[in-house]
């Protein structure tokens, strides 16, 4: 066989051969998000609401991992977030284990600072209590916005940073007294110290913005855990 021949044989072979590979990993992918979301529907409407709280910000990770598939499969934002979904998945059986801090994706950055102190606050408020769900939602839904305006701008992240802020004043509403907290009340790291050049993730050092780790919420199905 002439070489130029033996050459053409041989890309087309490894070209369908990488078409096959990001086929399956499209096909595999989701009837893995699909199986993960069965498990997590099965948490959202208990009665303790740690549980409720990750079980509904795993919902919304799953959410947006969907919007990111596409005929080559997930991205890397929607392989991220179904990776997040899949941690807290893991960690149902030991809520308390899992980590109220959410983490912010490799390819985004932090923005709003304002509404992450807000939410950092609430939880240290007892938000998680009383609106577990949209707490979640509003969380995810940061990271989500700023990933946006990574890749797209602006203009498409805008409407997911209003998303957030509406969620953020409805958990505020929920209370069962008024929250009055400014981030003008906190020293808080700048956006270089926490983005450095930007869009590559946060720096852990300064994550997240409040010392929400000693917070303590309580679980019930740890108790039943401890009392068996």
């Amino acid at each position: 066989m002439p070489k130029t021949l033996k050459g053409i044989v041989v890309g087309l072979f490894m070209f369908n051969g990488l078409s096959s590979a990001m086929a399956e990993q499209s096909i595999n992918s989701v009837p893995h998000v699909q199986q993960l979301a069965q498990q997590v529907e099965a948490e959202l409407h208990g009665t303790d609401p740690l549980l409720r709280y990750h079980a509904y910000k795993a919902k919304v990770w799953l959410s947006y991992a969907k919007s990111e598939t596409s005929a080559q499969g997930l991205s890397r934002a929607g392989q991220e977030a179904q990776q997040q979904a899949q941690h807290l998945v893991d960690g149902f059986n030991q809520p308390t284990q899992l980590s109220l801090t959410t983490p912010v994706l490799s390819m985004a950055q932090v923005m709003r600072r304002d509404l992450w102190v807000q939410l950092e606050y609430l939880k240290g408020q007892g938000a998680i209590h009383v609106a577990p769900e949209r707490l979640a939602q509003a969380e995810v839904t940061l990271v989500w916005a700023a990933v946006e305006y990574c890749e797209l701008g602006w203009r498409h992240a805008r409407e997911h940073f209003q998303a957030a802020e509406r969620t953020i004043f409805q958990v505020q509403q929920q209370l069962p007294y008024v929250v009055i907290m400014t981030s003008d009340a906190f020293d808080l790291p700048t956006l270089l110290q926490l983005n450095g050049h930007g869009c590559q993730g946060v720096n852990a050092q300064y994550w997240p913005l409040l010392n929400i780790g000693q917070i303590q919420v309580q679980s019930s199905r740890s108790s039943e855990g401890n009392q068996k």
